[in-house]
């Protein structure tokens, strides 16, 4: 199977969501430094990957849509 691998920058120790439709694909956690680095399967071309963060105090960002090319 094929991976896909990610390296993200967000506020630190924030919770990253990601999705494909509604099937959360993988939760990751930030580091003290705002980085996250992590690995989903790879999907056809055009799937449609979306992507929230929520902080230490529950505030959501809004969701970030990324279509595999």
């Amino acid at each position: 199977m094929n991976k896909l691998s990610s390296f993200l920058f967000t506020e630190p120790n924030a919770t990253i969501y990601v999705y494909k439709n509604t099937k959360k694909l993988k939760t990751l956690k930030a580091s003290s430094k705002g980085t996250a680095r992590g690995t989903i399967q790879t999907y056809k071309k055009g799937t449609e990957i979306l992507i929230y963060v929520k902080d230490k105090a529950g505030n959501k960002s809004k969701v970030k849509k990324v279509k595999v090319q």
